[in-house]
């Protein structure tokens, strides 16, 4: 019997190590708008923590900056600032809008990316900062031949 691995059944890939400031991006989460002119865009923020558990205000006076940038002619870069209120883990939200000239929808046939970079600030300094990338797509899920897919919204 022929054994195939697949890349799921472990680590496969590189794995590192990455040294952080106290303050600091955690996670980048772009979600397209449900009309699909743009994203709203999550950034998980980190602000460091006692080793009690213990929420401190290391975040105060922080900025999170979000700049969505397309290539296609004619488009300026989007970008929206946003300040982080509170300490502990948190999260910022920013909307994007993009004009309709400069909407692009993702698909197989045409997989159209958006760059986007994130930064965040902390008394006009950069402490982090992280650079993504969103297509612009909605989907929902349902049956194609008894079998649950996701579908993508025309």
């Amino acid at each position: 019997m022929l054994r195939t691995d697949t890349s799921s059944s472990g680590i496969w890939g590189t794995v590192w190590l990455e040294c952080v400031p106290p303050v600091s991006i955690e996670q980048v989460v772009p979600i397209t708008t449900e009309d699909r002119s743009g994203f709203r865009v999550e950034v998980g923020v980190r602000s460091g923590t006692s080793r009690l558990g213990v929420d401190n205000d290391m975040a105060a006076g922080s900025k999170v900056e979000v700049t969505l940038s397309s290539k296609k002619p004619g488009c300026a870069d989007i970008t929206r600032e946003q300040p982080v209120v509170g300490g502990g883990a948190l999260t910022v939200v920013a909307g994007l809008e993009l004009p309709p000239a400069c909407r692009h929808l993702w698909s197989p046939k045409s997989p159209f990316l958006y760059n986007l970079t994130v930064r965040l600030t902390q008394g006009g300094r950069m402490v982090d900062t992280v650079a993504s990338y969103a297509g612009l797509r909605t989907y929902t899920v349902g049956a194609v031949d008894g079998v649950m897919r996701p579908l993508l919204k025309r």
